[in-house]
């Protein structure tokens, strides 16, 4: 059962309930306060007593030297708060700091260091501490934190580096606190008016780098703060603010906009180099050095920016004492588009000041409320500071004249007509409501929360304080007890709408009286008078919700509702303080608990919900088995036992395993569990084979109960396979070549028939067989066996030629097979060749004898036709048998050599030398004879040399 606010106002019920109503409720485990009687004031079931004070030990008897202050928080989705401010110590230092509190108010000790974050931008050097303040905090959508605002720089040189100065800055934390690695830690320089360039490294999740003109000789900072940001949807990060502007004879301040990437970097596509600044020209008089600020910040769907602060009052011959109230917009990257001021320059008083400090989109998204102060329009005395809420259209930045008086809403915080006032709109609630604070010039802090209708009036229901000089409401005073037990106001930096309409204020306060010293406080804020809604669940035991149950209210104010289909009921428009009993029923189920009682109705969560029996069925995993059957058991469980006999309806049901080849089926049959018992089985036989196959699964299913509900109606059952897979290998064989194309088959085989879809990969490679020549390759190709398939055929076309060579060979090789393992994975192809080797012979050869020296006869020895292969024959000089020439007196004798062919090859020379002389002789002749041929035959062995004589 859980409790949420109707937020309905009860004029009645609002007389009968007084703050003094304070009383603890305790069901279950849950235990809260009663809420107090005005729409605005603590909910007390926050925090203790609706507020939570910095817990880090006080002494009130000690002057504690240090200081706590939330400025700035965040709401994270799941209710929790990140809220962040300033550690200071009194020498003094200044540290940005951070808790995380959960939606109850607590604090979360895994978060940081014991539930805080303490981090100084700079260590402290020489005794000189840092002193870093922050001012705002977004949280982006991967939950890490970004927190800004403005750091001590480090004085350069070469002296140990001490603080010195301050400019803007920012830090970037994980969700848990810790500081992120991923961002900044960038070599940062500053550059002096004197042109000397000074650096140092800054720590990982740190960002600080100058944003104005660093004033000579007085500060290496240049006095920058960020006063606001936003995370872009793609994580770049902008932020508003103000910075040091150096004129001639002084310095000023100028607004900036910055946008870093998400690393930390500045983002070189915006403005200059990062940075858009908005600087005033400089002033006519001497020493008067115009101002202009940005303090708040939106940005709109279409990545423009909207920037709203002070700039100058301009009037010729007058200094530069006073501002005005100003909204800005700037394009995507960086450039200033329009600026929009509330008024005209006529009779403004050049001392006076106005600025805008907020900015926010109504829920719409049409209208842009800004806040802040400005001169009084209207009323005694005039041209008077006042609180001011301008609202603007959206598109145009044109007033809103539905809007206050003209576009314009003004007021002064009672009690202080003529001290001038700021409001700060911090929140605009989904209903419109602008929810903010003020302060006036001579109160210190935020210490109102003001609430306005839509149309910018007061809103009267809401506070205790009077708003405008008027008695009555609208406004909020919040005071807070500390270790002293004395009350002091809460000054507000914040205000975070929870979805159900609370509020938590984020600010701090007087720790104890006379001591000076302040504490960080986030308290909880009721904003309606409630009346309640009970909102419950009838559920089984495993949670699941359970339609048609009459559940029974009765106390105070009795009803009777029932479940709808996901379990849930709801009692509507039940006063806080009531006394109820809630009661389920149901004809043959059994609840626990069986009814719930309590009093004194105010709790904000409250959980009663109410369970009935249930029935499940288990999963479970069965091996198969090679033959035979076995036991698949379910096991089907009842919870809590019932009083009753409870029954349920089973069967199987196939999913890849099918009945009757995988298992025996059951049909539709009743178990029964007598009083008492929680648990029955159910066996399921499961038929063996040696098969290899893939898990298979079939189904248990429950059905018609009885005296209880189906939490779980299926059972599943794995049946695992324990036949291993079958083997794959491939042949081997001898193809002869042919004079023309043919083909050599591979063929590949499984061991074994399986259920499953096996593959393999194969492709050829080469040996002595070398494709394209010998064979035309095969890319991997993927061989698909479907089920029970044992035999697959791979053709490889093996080219034919005519040219005698060797045997050779290629392979065809198997990988990654799938449900198959590979015995034998290399096949050879033996390719036999079918042509004769060529056949050798030499011709005869006559010269003239000459008359002296010597002369060559030259004779051819050819092949038949070109081989592939080498081939070789021996060759040698023999003296002829007529008339025979004489080696060494007739020619040179040659000796038995070797001639060699490459393949290709069909021609070869071989020399003779002949000698000569004067002697009248016949013709005489030798022979060069062929002998011991390879790859080849000798058709004609001896070639005829014939010496002519020509004395």
């Amino acid at each position: 059962m859980q409790l949420t606010e109707t937020y309905k106002r009860n004029a009645l019920l609002a007389a009968l309930i007084t703050a003094s109503l304070l009383l603890a409720l305790s069901i279950g485990t849950v235990a809260t306060r009663a809420q107090s009687g005005f729409e605005g004031d603590y909910d007390l079931s926050f925090g203790t007593n609706g507020y939570t004070v910095d817990p880090e030990n006080v002494d009130p008897a000690a002057n504690d030297e240090f200081q706590t202050l939330f400025y700035t928080g965040e709401l994270l989705p799941d209710g929790s708060i990140i809220a962040g401010g300033r550690y200071v110590n009194t020498t003094p230092s200044g540290d940005f700091y951070l808790r995380k509190f959960t939606a109850s108010g607590a604090v979360v000790t895994s978060f940081g260091s014991n539930g805080f974050v303490r981090t100084n931008f700079h260590s402290r050097f020489d005794g000189v501490p840092g002193n870093d303040t922050p001012y705002v905090l977004k949280v982006q959508p991967d939950g890490k934190i970004v927190f800004a605002g403005q750091c001590t720089t480090l004085e350069p040189g070469p002296f140990p580096a001490r603080a010195f100065g301050v400019d803007a800055c920012v830090m970037r934390y994980n969700a848990n606190g810790t500081l992120d690695q991923t961002f900044g830690g960038a070599m940062i320089s500053y550059t002096a008016d004197t042109n000397d360039t000074h650096s140092t490294q800054l720590d990982p999740g740190k960002v600080i780098f100058q944003t104005g003109t660093i004033a000579g000789g007085r500060s290496y900072g240049t006095s920058g703060i960020f006063h606001d940001m936003a995370v872009q949807p793609d994580g770049k990060i902008v932020l508003v603010g103000e910075t040091r502007n150096f004129y001639s004879n002084g310095d000023g301040v100028g607004a900036i906009v910055v946008r870093l990437n998400p690393n930390g970097s500045l983002d070189s596509t915006f403005g200059s180099g990062g940075i858009a600044r908005w600087t005033a020209p400089e002033g006519p008089v001497t020493s008067c050095y115009p101002a202009r600020r940005f303090y708040g910040m939106r940005l709109q769907p279409d990545g423009r920016i909207v920037a709203v602060g002070h700039g100058e009052i301009t009037r010729a011959g007058d200094c530069f004492t006073g501002t005005r109230f100003v909204v800005t917009r700037w394009t995507a990257a960086g450039a200033l588009e329009t600026v929009r001021y509330i008024d005209s320059l006529a009779n403004v008083d050049v001392s006076f000041t106005e600025r805008a400090v907020s900015a926010h989109y109504t829920p719409d998204g049409s209208k842009l409320v800004v806040s802040g102060s400005a001169r009084n329009r209207s009323g005694t005395p005039a041209g008077r500071q006042k609180a001011t809420m301008v609202r603007l259209n959206a598109g145009t930045l044109a007033l809103d004249t539905t809007f206050g008086s003209g576009g314009i809403a003004q007021y002064d915080r009672a009690g202080d007509n003529y001290a001038g006032s700021t409001v700060y709109v911090r929140a605009i609630q989904p209903d419109g409501k602008i929810l903010g604070t003020d302060n006036t010039l001579t109160a210190a802090g935020n210490d109102n929360v003001v609430r306005f209708n839509p149309n910018g009036s007061s809103d009267q229901s809401f506070g205790n304080l009077g708003i405008d000089g008027n008695p009555g409401t609208g406004k909020l005073r919040v005071n807070v007890t500390h270790f002293n037990n004395a009350s002091n106001p809460l000054e507000l930096g914040q205000i975070l709408v929870r979805p159900n309409g609370r509020i938590n204020l984020v600010g701090y306060s007087a720790a104890h009286g006379g001591l000076g010293i302040l504490r960080a406080v986030v308290s909880q804020q009721n904003t309606e008078l409630p009346t309640y809604t009970l909102a419950g669940r009838v559920l089984n035991a495993s949670g699941v919700g359970v339609a048609g149950v009459t559940v029974n209210l009765s106390g105070t104010q009795s009803g009777s509702k029932v479940t709808d289909a996901s379990g849930n009921y709801s009692f509507s428009d039940l006063p806080m303080g009531g006394n109820f009993t809630v009661a389920p029923s149901k004809t043959g189920l059994s609840f626990a608990p069986a009814s719930k009682s309590f009093t004194n109705l105010s709790a904000d969560q409250l959980s009663v919900n109410f369970a009935v029996p249930s029935l499940s069925v288990n999963n479970i995993t069965v091996t198969e088995g090679n033959t035979g059957e076995t036991t698949a058991t379910f096991t089907v469980k009842l919870t809590p036992a019932a009083t009753v006999p409870v029954t349920v309806k089973h069967a199987t049901a196939n999913s890849t395993a099918l009945a009757p080849g995988d298992y025996t089926a059951l049909a539709l049959t009743p178990l029964t569990f007598d009083p008492g018992q929680t648990s029955k089985t159910v066996a399921v036989k499961i038929k063996g084979d040696t098969l290899d196959e893939a898990n298979e699964t079939f189904r248990l299913l429950l059905s018609a109960p009885t005296n209880a509900v189906i939490s779980d109606n299926e059972g599943i059952c794995a049946i695992t396979d324990n036949d291993l897979p079958p083997t794959l290998k491939v042949n081997s064989l001898t193809v002869t070549e042919g004079n023309a194309a043919t083909t050599a088959t591979f063929t590949i085989t499984l061991s074994a028939q399986s259920a499953q879809t096996v593959t393999v990969k194969y492709q050829t490679v080469n040996g002595t067989a070398t494709a394209p020549a010998d064979y035309t390759a095969k890319a991997l190709t993927t061989l698909t066996f479907s089920p029970f398939q044992t035999t697959k055929t791979v053709p490889v076309t093996i080219v034919g030629d005519t040219r005698d060579e060797a045997v050779e060979t290629f392979k065809l090789q198997l990988t990654a097979p799938t449900n198959a393992t590979i015995a034998a994975g290399t096949g050879t192809c033996t390719i036999t060749d079918n042509d004769p080797p060529p056949s050798i012979t030499i011709n005869n050869v006559a010269v003239a004898e000459p008359d002296t020296g010597t002369r060559a006869l030259v004779f051819t020895v050819k092949l038949s036709a070109a081989s592939n292969q080498t081939v070789t024959v021996k060759y040698a000089t023999a003296n002829g048998t007529t008339n025979p020439a004489v080696a060494g007196t007739d020619y040179t004798a040659v000796a038995l050599t070797t001639l060699t062919f490459l393949p290709g090859q069909t021609s070869k020379t071989v020399t003779v030398q002949a000698r000569g002389d004067l002697i009248k002789e016949a013709n005489e002749t030798f022979f060069v004879n062929l002998s011991a041929p390879t790859n080849a035959a000798i058709a004609d062995a001896q070639g005829l040399g014939t010496i002519l004589n020509d004395d």
